[in-house]
This record gives C-alpha cells, structure tokens and sequence, in this order.
C-alpha cells in the first residue's frame, strides 16, 4: 500500500543569562502530519526527545505542541576543564493521539523536576546529563533520563 504522508514542525528556542551563574532556556515545538491510517506516526511522547521522566515512546500522535522550560545554575566551574550545573525544569506537552484531540486531559502530560549537567571542555564540550521528571498531575508517574548534551 502506499500513503502520502508529511510532517511539519518548528522549534522556537530563547536562552536568557542570569547573573554570572544563571542561565534561563525555554523551547517551544509544535508539529502536524494528516491523520491517516499510515503506519507511521510522526510524533513519540519520550524522555528523549519532549517530556523528561514519561520514559520510552508513551504515545504516539499526528499533531504535537511541547514547551519546555528550565533554569541552569553553574555549581563549580574549573577555566577549561570542567562545569557541573545544577537543573530545574518543567515540561508541558499535549498530542494528538487517535482516540483523543489535542488539548484533552488523557493526550497531555505535565512534568517537573531536577537534573544534573557535567561539562568537560577538553573532551570538545561534552556533557553528560541526568534529569528525573514528576508527573504534576499523577506523581507515581515518574523516571530518570539519562542522556549525552544539552536537553535542548
């Protein structure tokens, strides 16, 4: 069988420094694709990619809008060695899944929590992160992300 299938989505991203330790970053993601009986759903609801602590693809949808929002503060930094940053965040995303519309209650997750960022300047800047993530809404709903860079 063959579909026609396309998918569209922007990312609008602000970053903000706060004093000589703060940083402010906020991402805003939203996302279409024709709700067809493909095969392939263009948008995953995942630690990875939009919501930190749901864990591995939770949903899949046609349509997506994510806002993500976190404060970085430097704890230690070392001049060309290393920085460790201590994370805030909250993370806001709704889809819209086959039996729900966007905006509905059982389409959207609400997350909030802590995380972890080492940066080691000689290895090109890489970071290793940790975060854990708590549902808002229904908090045994939550998970560690584990992941390599920034977040966004």
């Amino acid at each position: 069988e063959q579909y026609t299938f396309w998918k569209l989505f922007n990312t609008f991203r602000y970053f903000h420094r706060i004093g000589k330790s703060g940083n402010f970053a906020t991402r805003l993601r939203v996302g279409a694709s024709p709700q067809t009986e493909s095969p392939i759903v263009p948008f995953i609801l995942d630690s990875y990619e939009n919501i930190r602590g749901t864990g591995n693809r939770v949903a899949r949808g046609s349509k997506e809008m994510v806002w993500n929002v976190e404060y970085r503060h430097t704890l230690y930094h070392k001049d060309r060695l290393l920085s460790v940053q201590g994370v805030g965040f909250s993370d806001l995303g709704t889809w819209e899944l086959q039996d729900a519309q966007l905006f509905e209650s059982n389409a959207s997750r609400i997350f909030w929590g802590v995380g972890l960022r080492l940066q080691v300047f000689r290895a090109y800047n890489f970071i290793l992160r940790v975060d854990h993530g708590i549902n808002a809404l229904e908090p045994a709903e939550r998970g560690w992300v584990l992941g390599v860079g920034q977040y966004f």
